[in-house]
């Protein structure tokens, strides 16, 4: 499992959204998260190269080339910020996260 925090406010800078264009249905800070939470899960942390994530479209799934499928689950956490969870099973790990809404259980869209 590999989580990621960022400050909502955080700017991504040009270079790093200019990596993130393949993710490009997504926004650069959700994408950001789900590739900090996905490196940090795989073990490889940023040597992981973003180039190597692909987001499969309608889903909360990424595939690491020549790696594993993992999901991840983005929450809006109460101190303004984006936390992202990503594992690479079928089970969502057991966690209860305090959000903006209340206590979110994690799944997989």
């Amino acid at each position: 499992m590999g989580i990621d925090v960022e400050p909502c406010s955080r700017s991504v800078s040009p270079a790093v959204i200019e990596l993130l264009a393949p993710l490009a249905e997504r926004d650069a800070l959700t994408a950001w998260t789900a590739y900090e939470a996905i490196a940090k899960a795989d073990g490889r942390g940023i040597g992981l190269p973003i180039g190597h994530l692909t987001h499969i479209p309608g889903s909360a799934r990424w595939r690491v080339t020549g790696g594993e499928e993992y999901a991840v689950v983005h929450r809006e956490l109460m101190t303004d910020s984006l936390l992202a969870v990503a594992w690479n099973n079928e089970t969502p790990p057991v966690l209860a996260i305090a959000t903006v809404d209340g206590i979110s259980q994690p799944s997989i869209p």
